[in-house]
């Protein structure tokens, strides 16, 4: 069977749980979210259970998913007959085309929506990985899963790729087990853009805009820059948003006095899995948290209690497993990778600082004059608190506040990692005014219930997080989540206005193209004035693409791969120069892909060595070999041999054979002992 068919079998169990939560009835949209939240848990189970049992490998995940689809198209037959899944399907498609057919708006709405969707889906199908984070964590623990078919903790140079989130990874790795590569990496968080669209819409509604502010929600969340450039790449803050829509479309229904067990269920599944996914859905989730307990009991009383404690019962169930395996390794089920980006200044002159830099990330233009006098403007801000701009407290260590200069052929930022989202921001700003102006909105309590949650959000952000350059990215949950609350002011302010909502979408939907076409690490065109010398992602070799990013990388690691092969050794050590945190940037990612393309590595192996941080504790039956070679990743050099020494494996020693400014390679002389046969 033809392996890129095979994620069929993992796609499917999502379609039939919305046909299941369709014909028990509700908004359409509302199953999908539904859906997602029981396929994700499912997921979530299914790689906890095969882990302990080191059972993570295509057979037995296939094997689990096609056992999944057998119980799915059980239940379904359950619930109702054969005849009646596609009159409803039939009914859905009916209503969506009266929708269409009725309100011009929305047609206008979907059709600058789809060429937005369908690039970036084109994009995220042919690019591959090649965001610096996930070279160095995201996608290189998913091979080491996959090598040792666990997620057992294992030493590692790197120990994000241990103790973050890894929910995103979890699926990522169930579809390179199925599809036998990484063409479908990046569709997980493509996907979760795509649901996040439809949910939006959702908040939109319950927070009281009509069908026109429900669109114009999905075209300010589908048109935020950091939004597209991210939804084409292995990160996870688009997967953490579509968590977040989740569970405060849930809050929202408590709001609104809605406290069926399905609500409860499906909140603590949406704040379970949150947390599961990124390490800030802590503080975006906790004024979601605390506002839906409030409502929960101020609609039931002490009734609440009970659904209350099964809601917070779930995160704890899905993320028991990676808090313990954190706390074995780590003393700490949080682990001790975020332990460098927090505040150790906690004042309000420290929350003003951090929220007049955080939002400088979103303010850059095209004209370098501006970006330098608001520059100067937030440095005077500060000479005001008595604060420096660059305060080591409340700064990312080894950082200096700035306003990155953009090039002089680029005039905005092509890249997730600075890309900020100036438009949303002034959008939000205006909707804010707008609703303290207007008491027909100020007097609306779901609207001041969901503006509360919003700005506790940036305050506990601005208090917990130290600043960093490249924060911008982390703040996309929150841009998602307030398109729906400026698409509702908007709509409720400027109604009768189609012409200027119209115009707005469209100059959102051109605005936001170049994001797509010109990406600097995956750009789709070339062009004057977005240069860029990356040819286009449709035409340039996979193997080039990964290292986009930084090119320099290539010809070192490739040059590594093949002095390998001439060796004939397919068991390699990594040895990254340095020691923590310094060393936790160095690309594995690569090596693993450039090796798998080979076809006389279809066995290799990798294996940190040297390590010398926590993980080094973290045993791993999986690294019980003595690597034949080592790649050491740096930019300084070793000496020309080096032995290593092993309680398990004895003494190792090795010759370097190759140098190069980034990665040599050294290969094994002796052994004074080897592992027993």
């Amino acid at each position: 069977m033809n392996y890129l068919l095979l994620p069929v079998f993992l796609v499917l169990p999502l379609g039939l749980l919305f046909i299941a939560c369709q014909i028990q009835g509700g908004d359409w949209r509302r199953s999908i979210l539904s859906a997602a939240l029981f396929w994700a848990a499912i997921l979530t189970a299914m790689t906890e259970v095969l882990s302990v049992f080191s059972l993570i490998s295509p057979p037995y995940v296939l094997g689990g998913w096609l056992i999944v689809n057998l119980l799915m198209i059980f239940y379904l037959s359950r619930l109702s007959s054969p005849r009646q899944v596609p009159q409803q399907l039939q009914e859905l498609a009916r209503d969506w085309s009266k929708t269409l057919e009725d309100n011009p708006f929305i047609r206008f709405c979907l059709i600058c929506l789809l060429p937005l969707l369908g690039l970036s889906l084109l994009v995220a199908l042919i690019a591959p990985p090649n965001n610096w984070d996930s070279m160095t964590y995201h996608m290189a623990r998913v091979m080491y899963w996959m090598q040792h078919q666990s997620v057992a903790h294992y030493p590692t140079h790197n120990p994000r790729q241990l103790d973050s989130p890894p929910w995103s990874s979890f699926a990522i790795m169930h579809l390179q087990l199925l599809s036998g590569g990484d063409r479908f990496a990046n569709l997980v968080q493509w996907s979760s853009m795509a649901g996040c669209l439809v949910g939006v819409s959702l908040l939109a509604r319950q927070l009281g805009a009509g069908l026109g502010g429900q669109a114009l929600a999905t075209v300010i969340c589908a048109t935020l820059p950091m939004g597209l450039l991210q939804s084409v790449t292995t990160q996870n803050d688009y997967v953490l948003s579509f968590w977040l829509v989740c569970l405060s479309y849930n809050v929202l229904r408590l709001a609104q006095g809605q406290t069926d067990a399905r609500t409860f269920i499906e909140f603590g599944l949406a704040l379970g899995l949150a947390l599961l996914t990124k390490g800030t859905a802590y503080i975006y989730g906790l004024p979601l948290v605390i506002t839906g307990l409030l409502l929960g009991l101020k609609s039931l009383g002490v009734r609440s209690l009970k659904p209350m404690m099964v809601a917070l019962s779930i995160p704890v169930v899905l993320n028991l497993g990676h808090w313990m395996r954190n706390y074995q390794v780590f003393d700490k089920p949080l682990g001790i990778s975020g332990d460098i980006t927090k505040n150790t200044l906690f004042t309000p002159a420290a929350i003003i600082s951090n929220t007049v830099r955080n939002i400088s990330l979103h303010l850059p233009i095209p004209y370098e004059p501006a970006n330098r006098f608001i520059k100067r403007l937030i440095v005077h801000i500060h000479d005001l608190l008595h604060l420096d701009a660059s305060d080591p407290r409340t700064t990312f260590p080894g950082t200096l506040f700035d306003i990155k200069p953009m090039a002089n052929s680029i005039p905005i930022y092509l890249s997730e990692d600075f890309t900020g989202n100036l438009i949303a921001l002034l959008l939000f700003f205006m909707s804010f005014i707008l609703f303290i102006k207007e008491r027909k909105l100020s007097r609306r309590p779901i609207l001041l219930i969901y503006l509360s949650a919003l700005i506790l959000m940036g305050l506990l952000y601005n208090s917990l997080l130290a600043w960093q350059p490249w924060a911008s990215r982390l703040h996309l949950p929150f841009f998602v989540l307030a398109s729906a609350f400026i698409a509702t002011i908007l709509e409720q302010y400027f109604s009768g206005s189609s012409k200027l909502t119209s115009v707005l979408v469209f100059l959102l939907s051109l605005i936001s193209m170049p994001y797509l076409l010109f990406s600097s690490p995956r750009p789709i065109l070339g062009s004057r004035l977005f240069s860029t010398s990356i040819p286009s992602v449709i035409s340039q070799p996979r193997i080039d693409g990964y290292f986009n990013v930084n090119q320099n990388f290539r010809s070192p690691y490739l040059k590594a791969i093949d002095t390998a092969n001439q060796f004939k050794c397919y068991e390699i050590g990594l040895d990254a120069l340095g020691s923590y945190p310094s060393n936790v940037n160095y690309w594995e990612y690569p090596f693993f892909r450039i090796s798998k393309s080979s076809h006389s590595a279809k066995s290799i192996r990798y294996k940190p060595i040297r390590v010398k941080n926590p993980t080094e504790k973290a045993l791993s039956s999986n690294f019980d070999f003595i690597p034949c070679a080592v790649f050491s990743i740096g930019p300084d050099t070793l000496e020309q041999e080096f032995t290593v020494q092993d309680e398990t494996l004895g003494s190792v020693s090795y010759t370097k054979v190759l140098e190069s400014d980034l990665v040599d390679v050294y290969t094994m002389v002796n052994s004074s002992s080897r592992p027993k046969e």
